[in-house]
């Protein structure tokens, strides 16, 4: 499916409520309860066909096809591997993940930090799943994936060795419940190989829909201490990197008086080979805040959105979310250095009302995360990811326009992205004092196609847009007008064809007002083209052979539309 009817289809799902915290979507149309009911009425267990135990679900180079590491591979049910399979032992902790040939060390270690948040762990593992009651084969898994939450169903298939789990495994072999995260991840993400290598925050964001922040220790705001205890406050997700070997996830922040130095309570994790394959252990511990910042290079937090975030927090965030696209000829401007093209690229205005109720904080903060699709998935077929970040530009009371290169030109941005990264996703925290703003989001070259979503987590009331940065195009009701035009021209047409046009000019309208695929000002004969290959090829597919009379109403279409865009681009 184009990233455009994409994008329709999404907005469809979401206007009843699917893929949202409480309805997530079924990914790739796969109903658990629906499933799991035939397979217990048939009596059998379930089989995933559309993501099968076969060399292509282990990987795709190192792990792929015939590769050394893919040989003697059998895919067993947990009740071939153990006596006594469970999903559960006492609960879920973060002790029950070992790591196994996979390097997939990130995955684990989030894991591990997901049980420390009983709200979060219970919405990505849903209750109810047993190897002992109306056992099927079947499980689900539920995540958040570029914009929406999706429920993922796998069968318990499991690749082994030897009778032996060949990636995450538990330390007495007989509890599954992560080796079936794993599993269930590695379907939404391609194969298991596509999760070689990653960060926390990635893991963190997939199972709480959350924004991340990184900070470098080594170059820490002075108020790090207050930032780490606010955020374990709200219930976000932290994680810390002093070497390969060396990982610990943050719990809690210790301060009982102003004269006491401040402490922070952590699991932390060792990695150490055994037979060439690497393993967790876990250890709860507390150290004191100056050690950890002599010692820890990086921290990363996940701030989590307010449905996971639970009803009890003491500080949600306000948050916005939209998607969009970049598109060679049109919407794939490149950064602010290439200046031609630069107002091509997709705008979003944000307004800040209200500033932080820190003393110590003058104005109103928000973290801004660029995410695009795919990323892992792509790995399978080579394609790189493209390098991508923002510009934020004071809005200057302007409205319902687009900024363009009398302003774009002459007028610096307010505050742009760290930096330009090919990476899944650039995230930034700012603060900046109540106004308007438009954001302008862009690979760094030009001419790059992409899909991407851009969301705001405001820590006070804030509203956001794309409409208002819209470019001036076909009204709702000149959509109307074309419809009704062609419904009475081209009476010959049935019912449900008129239907069809007059829906897909609709969408067209839709999309170029929301996604703003083609600006008018800039090609005009791309949207006469879009229209009038639509309805010539209605018409080619309702009548047989040549007709002059409805060749001469196909040029009259034409000429009807070009009139409309013509007046537009003038009107402009």
């Amino acid at each position: 499916m184009s990233g455009v009817a994409t994008l329709l289809a999404r907005e469809k799902d979401l206007a009843v409520g699917i893929g949202t915290f409480d309805q997530p979507a079924k990914y790739l149309n796969q109903d658990y309860n629906l499933l799991k009911k035939k397979c217990l009425q048939a009596g059998k267990l379930f089989i995933d066909n559309t993501f099968p135990g076969v060399p292509s679900a282990l990987g795709f180079n190192e792990l792929g096809p015939g590769s050394p590491r893919s040989k003697g591979v059998v895919w067993k049910r947990p009740g071939e591997i153990c006596a006594n399979p469970q999903f559960t032992i006492g609960g879920m902790s973060s002790t029950d993940a070992c790591q196994g040939a996979l390097p997939d060390c990130w995955l684990l270690a989030a894991i591990a930090a997901l049980t420390t948040n009983k709200n979060a762990i219970l919405h990505v593992i849903p209750d109810g799943q047993s190897f002992q009651v109306n056992y099927a084969g079947i499980f689900h898994f539920q995540f958040w994936q570029f914009g929406q939450w999706v429920d993922v169903v796998i069968d318990d298939q499991l690749p082994t060795v030897n009778g032996q789990l060949l990636f995450d495994h538990s330390p007495g072999q007989n509890e599954f419940w992560s080796v079936l995260l794993e599993k269930a991840y590695a379907k939404l993400n391609g194969c298991y190989e596509c999760l070689a290598g990653g960060s926390l925050t990635e893991a963190f964001e997939d199972f709480t829909g959350g924004i991340s922040e990184n900070y470098n220790l080594n170059k820490a705001p002075e108020n790090l201490f207050q930032i780490i205890c606010k955020a374990l406050n709200a219930g976000s997700l932290l994680g810390s990197y002093l070497d390969v070997r060396s990982l610990l996830t943050i719990t809690s922040c210790l301060k009982k008086g102003p004269e006491l130095p401040p402490k922070l309570a952590y699991y932390k994790l060792f990695r150490y080979p055994i037979k060439g394959i690497w393993f967790f252990t876990f250890m709860l511990s507390r150290m004191s805040f100056s050690d950890y910042m002599k010692n820890y290079v990086r921290l990363e937090i996940c701030n989590l959105s307010p449905d996971t975030q639970g009803s009890g927090t003491v500080h949600q965030w306000t948050t916005s979310q939209f998607e969009g696209v970049w598109r060679i000829g049109s919407t794939a401007g490149g950064c602010i250095d290439h200046k031609a093209t630069f107002r091509m690229n997709p705008q979003f205005y944000f307004k800040l009302l209200e500033e932080d109720d820190d003393r110590n904080v003058r104005g109103c903060s928000f973290v801004v995360g660029l995410m695009q699709k795919n990323a892992r998935r792509n790995r399978i077929i080579d394609q790189d990811l493209n390098i991508i970040g923002f510009a934020i530009f004071q809005y200057k009371g302007l409205t319902n326009i687009r900024l363009g290169n009398d302003v774009l030109l002459k007028q610096d941005p307010i505050a742009i992205s760290s930096t330009f990264i090919d990476d899944r996703e650039e995230c930034d925290r700012f603060t900046l004092p109540p106004g308007d703003y438009v954001i302008i989001p862009s690979t760094q070259e030009p001419h790059k196609n992409g899909n991407f979503i851009l969301r705001f987590f405001f820590e006070k009331k804030a509203v956001s847009s794309d409409h208002n940065c819209s470019t001036p195009s076909i009204t709702d009701s000149d959509s109307t007008n074309i419809a009704v035009f062609l419904c009475f021209c081209i009476p010959q047409l049935d019912e449900q064809t008129k239907t069809l046009v007059y829906l897909l000019s609709k969408q067209v309208v839709h999309v170029l007002g929301i996604v703003s695929i083609f600006e008018l000002s800039l090609c005009p004969s791309l949207l006469i083209l879009q229209f009038a290959l639509v309805f010539w090829l209605l018409g080619l597919s309702h009548y047989s052979g040549f007709d002059p009379f409805c060749l001469s109403l196909r040029v009259a279409t034409c000429l009807h539309l070009l009139g409309i865009c013509v007046l537009l681009t003038i009107d402009r």
